[in-house]
């Protein structure tokens, strides 16, 4: 009698491989659609003022949604930590720092 050698039947939730194609591609389209909301909305912008909806300022929008917009995550992410950590250490993080006018 050949026995099976036991192979587990269950899948890795969240990984890219083949057993989780379609989530996957659900990302992606998620990803694609937030890309063309985000032009959509700077573009919108750009078509209320007179002379600025240019195809220069198309490729501009498109390479801040690369560079400006992905840096807010990092901006984000560390406000998120010093607040935790505010609050962890019982520091009154409510501190705003203005400049001061004449």
């Amino acid at each position: 009698m050949v026995t099976k050698l036991f192979y587990p039947s269950f899948v890795i939730p969240f990984t890219f491989g083949a057993s989780n194609r379609q989530l996957s591609i659900i990302l992606l389209v998620n990803w694609v659609l937030m890309f063309f909301i985000y032009l959509l909305q700077i573009n919108i912008g750009l078509v209320s003022q007179y002379g600025q909806s240019t195809s220069k300022n198309l490729l501009y929008s498109i390479a801040s949604y690369f560079t400006y917009s992905q840096l807010f995550i990092f901006v984000a992410t560390n406000a998120f930590f010093s607040l935790m950590f505010d609050k962890l250490l019982h520091r009154d993080g409510s501190k705003w720092y203005k400049t001061q006018r004449f």
